[in-house]
């Protein structure tokens, strides 16, 4: 719900990746696999001998000050609020701690 609900993903379908469940969701014509953990992987950024996932994700938004607003309102905490003078970036933690980048391209 995450996805859908706060980032405005649509939900493509649930399917197995394995014998794992996971989901296919539209970010705007871009489509993202996500799985749940296989039995032994942790969610990590150093390099174990079972990991998945990866360090962050980012997003690219028209506005980050107004991404920013709406997420905090939300109560998500913010590890760098926006900065950048040309181009903007932030980044906040989603479920399970995901690191999230949300950057706003110079216009």
């Amino acid at each position: 719900s995450f996805f859908t609900e706060v980032l405005g993903a649509k939900l493509v379908e649930r399917k197995m990746f394995g014998n794992v469940e996971g989901s296919v969701l539209d970010f705007d014509g871009t489509a993202v696999y996500l799985r749940r953990a296989r039995e032994g992987e942790e969610l990590g950024s150093d390099p174990p001998s079972k990991i998945f996932g990866y360090d962050h994700f980012g997003l690219i938004v028209d506005d980050i000050d107004a991404a920013y607003e709406e997420l905090t309102g939300k109560g998500y905490t913010f590890d760098l609020k926006p900065m950048g003078e040309v181009a903007k970036m932030a980044f906040f933690r989603g479920p399970d701690n995901v690191l999230i980048e949300l950057f706003q391209p110079p216009n």
